[in-house]
């Protein structure tokens, strides 16, 4: 643990930030799906339309050898830059996924409304600390719990059947609060969930791109460590891949807050897990979000050439 923070603090001291990197040429079909606010409210809380941005790759077929899936939160903000590295990397590498966005339908997911609105409301828990009040943001201002469930029983279920996909290589990929949702959803992964709640998580894969915010999830840490300590040694129901992603602008408390609890995933012996991390050298909080689904991404199609982007920067762990 503690060389793994050296080695961050010497990242934000030598490296400075990125520039934006051009979008590749998006190939292959791109469409749409949108769930009413008026389906889901009442089941899943969530109050807002649902719209889920859906990348192709050229020369996808129904049958066949079946797609890894990433689904990408922020799709608003970030399904674009996931659609074009799907099609460059099935240019350089010929091995392809699907891209799904989820979003709202918001022409910045970023700038929506803060409160009981969008991913404000979907990404933060209760415990979490309003940032004007310092006090708990409270149950009925969230809705992780719902959003997690809308996920796992409609959207993940319906897309699985509507497309040719392999449901051992489904992967969750969050960046800032999303990435604190998505270690969420890791935490909700463990036997003691599975045996609790009776569904099978369906993500295999979790990519945290700049997640830990210290007044967001340290509560939900917490609880995960309580269940681990019921579970420990226990296997996962399939393989199951951590992927830790720090931009350089990420405090070194978030960073511990990630770490520490993967690190007790590993030290008590769950198998089935790998844990994997990367230090963008000249990410900053923003481009992360980039480095994340790239790699997020090569990590799902099994493509090991994380060298192909040094000059960019990187150490991969």
């Amino acid at each position: 643990m503690k060389k793994l923070l050296s080695l961050f603090v010497s990242l934000v001291l030598v490296y400075g930030c990125s520039l934006p990197v051009a979008l590749h040429e998006i190939t292959g079909t791109e469409t749409t799906k949108t769930y009413q606010q008026s389906e889901i409210e009442s089941v899943y809380g969530v109050a807002d339309n649902i719209v889920v941005y859906i990348h192709l790759p050229e020369g996808y077929s129904d049958s066949g050898t079946p797609y890894p899936a990433a689904f990408i939160l922020d799709g608003d903000s970030l399904y674009k830059r996931g659609a074009a590295y799907n099609s460059e990397l099935t240019e350089d590498y010929g091995k392809s996924g699907i891209v799904f966005g989820v979003g709202y339908g918001f022409s910045d997911a970023y700038a929506n409304p803060t409160g009981n609105s969008g991913r404000w409301r979907d990404f933060t828990f209760p415990e979490s600390l309003d940032f004007f009040t310092g006090e708990a943001v409270g149950e009925e201002k969230t809705n992780p719990d719902g959003y997690y469930k809308f996920l796992k029983e409609k959207l993940i279920p319906d897309m699985v059947a509507a497309y040719n996909i392999d449901a051992d290589k489904i992967g969750l990929i969050g960046h800032s609060n999303g990435g604190d949702f998505a270690f969420y959803a890791f935490t909700q992964h463990n036997p003691a969930s599975l045996a609790d709640t009776g569904f099978a998580n369906p993500f295999n894969y979790y990519i945290v791109v700049d997640g830990g915010q210290e007044n967001y999830l340290q509560d939900v840490y917490e609880k995960a460590q309580k269940e681990l300590m019921a579970t420990k040694g226990n296997a996962f129901e399939k393989a199951t891949h951590l992927y830790l992603i720090h931009g350089y602008l990420t405090s070194p408390s978030a960073v511990l807050l990630l770490e520490s609890i993967a690190q007790k995933y590993i030290g008590y012996n769950y198998t089935n897990l790998t844990v994997n991390r990367f230090f963008p050298l000249r990410d900053d909080h923003g481009d992360a979000a980039y480095t994340g689904i790239r790699n997020g991404l090569m990590l799902l199609l099994g493509i090991d050439d994380y060298a192909k982007y040094a000059d960019e920067g990187g150490v991969q762990l």
